[in-house]
C-alpha cells in the first residue's frame, strides 16, 4: 500500500506532499488498531478455550455425582 502512495505522489507531484503526514499517520494508526485487535483476538480465544475446560470439569464432575450417588441409593 505504501507503495501505492509513493506512486501517487510521484504522480501528482508537490501537491500531494503536505498529504504524506496524514496518510504516515494514518498508515500508524491502522497498524496500531491491527496489533490491538490481534491481541483482543487471542484473549478472546484463551478465554473461549479456559470455557470449554471449565464446562468439561462440569460435565465430569456431574457423572461422578451421578455415579456416586447411584451407588449409595
Amino acid at each position: 500500500m505504501g507503495e501505492m502512495v509513493l506512486d501517487a505522489i510521484d504522480d501528482i507531484g508537490e501537491a500531494a506532499t503536505g498529504l504524506m503526514p496524514k496518510i504516515i499517520n494514518t498508515l500508524e494508526l491502522l497498524e496500531a488498531l491491527a496489533t490491538k485487535n490481534e491481541r483482543e483476538n487471542a484473549t478472546i480465544q484463551e478465554l473461549k478455550d479456559k470455557i470449554a475446560q471449565l464446562e468439561s470439569e462440569k460435565s465430569e464432575k456431574a457423572e461422578f455425582r451421578r455415579r456416586f450417588e447411584k451407588n449409595w441409593k
